[in-house]
């Protein structure tokens, strides 16, 4: 399921209503990556770090429609897991999930793409994931009651949490830096895929009713540093989800 691009003026209909927070994102070109990653001084040993798995079946049938399962093991934070569900309308959610603890209602921006989501985050005991990984805890342990309502709410298929498979881990990288010329904070975020592939995607967090005018400053931003948007912008966890779904 790919949403279609949303034009990138304003328009009478408001894409970021209803909305807590929006994410700017661009996927540093591959030729690209050593330039970004000097410019912005990313040393890997400032960097927080971070094992990423995702949770889905051999066919990817529940990232194709919209649903996302993740769990993350920070080396010095807390672990947790989350279930997000794209494309979601926010006015067809229903107000009570609005003030549930851990829940989001955001949009990713990728140049002139627009994709409103919908997540529940959920913090887990140290070991947890690891031990899911090794085959010792089942994958439907990861994951609290609520955030399976959360999939019966949003998700159009059903999903068998028990039949999914565990793919990962990531190894990532993340910083988080402020350039004068923004007003917002960036973080940059690599990973590394076993297969020798690199990822690193740099973003900022904004107000809703600052994202569109955000979103073009931080593209000349970038621009103006010699880093350039062009080409095909294939979302990091598309890619890491293809290459782990066929070791399957």
């Amino acid at each position: 399921m790919t949403p279609a691009p949303e034009p990138r003026s304003s328009s009478p209909a408001n894409p970021f209503a209803a909305l807590t927070g929006v994410e700017i994102k661009m996927t540093v070109r591959g030729d690209q990556e050593i330039k970004a990653v000097r410019l912005f001084h990313l040393d890997g040993d400032r960097a927080e770090k971070r094992s990423i798995y995702f949770y889905d079946a051999k066919k990817l049938t529940l990232f194709d429609n919209g649903l996302i399962l993740r769990a993350r093991q920070l080396k010095d934070g807390a672990d947790d897991s989350t279930v997000k569900m794209r494309p979601v309308d926010p006015a067809k959610v229903a107000h009570e999930w609005t003030t549930e603890d851990g829940f989001k209602l955001e949009a990713d921006v990728i140049g002139p793409k627009i994709v409103r989501t919908a997540s529940l985050g959920h913090p887990r005991k140290r070991g947890e994931i690891k031990d899911v990984a090794a085959g010792q805890r089942k994958i439907p342990e990861l994951f609290s009651k609520k955030q399976e309502t959360f999939i019966e709410t949003f998700v159009p298929i059903r999903v068998a949490l028990d039949d999914l498979h565990v793919l990962g881990p990531i190894e990532a990288l993340r910083w988080q830096f402020h350039d004068p010329a923004l007003k917002s904070d960036i973080t940059a975020e690599e990973w590394h895929i076993p297969d020798g592939t690199d990822l690193l995607e740099l973003s900022i967090k904004v107000d809703p009713k600052d994202a569109l005018k955000a979103r073009d400053e931080f593209e000349k931003f970038l621009r103006d540093k010699g880093i350039s948007n062009e080409g095909v912008q294939e979302a990091k966890t598309r890619v890491a989800l293809k290459f782990f779904a066929s070791r399957l």
